[in-house]
């Protein structure tokens, strides 16, 4: 008799839906003759922690990260000053030529200025040598 192999997405989420305690899911058992009945409160006392454990499950994977790298941005470009090589989000080379509030001149070749918003310059260029590895 022919048999498959079950596929490994199959199998990651059998081991997944198998860390889950059951009785999450389940419903509660009857309660006895003069228990009252389960309640809302019963319901979040229960959900609560997988609430809180997803919430700080976002907050380390992406959250904290964005924070950290708009942080870095916001350094990089305040650090910025005129001869400064840098490359843009469109991937455009050249070197900072004019800093205004929120934009900032990039001369791309000679006599070629381009302005460009703050938020749309990438990374800064070390040294002269840095434009062709970096490509």
């Amino acid at each position: 008799m022919f048999t498959r192999t079950p596929r490994p997405i199959v199998l990651a989420a059998a081991a997944v839906f198998a860390l889950i305690p059951l009785d999450l899911f389940a419903q509660a058992a009857a309660p006895g003759a003069g228990a009252p009945p389960v309640g809302f409160s019963d319901m979040l006392a229960r959900m609560l922690p997988m609430f809180a454990m997803v919430f700080f499950i976002f907050y380390f994977m992406v959250l904290r990260p964005q924070n950290k790298k708009m942080l870095d941005h916001k350094a990089l470009i305040e650090s910025l000053k005129k001869g400064d090589a840098v490359v843009t989000s469109g991937g455009m080379i050249g070197r900072v030529a004019a800093i205004e509030n929120d934009a900032i001149s990039v001369e791309i070749a000679n006599n070629v200025k381009v302005k460009f918003e703050a938020a749309h310059i990438a990374r800064r260029l070390g040294k002269p040598g840095d434009e062709a590895q970096a490509a």
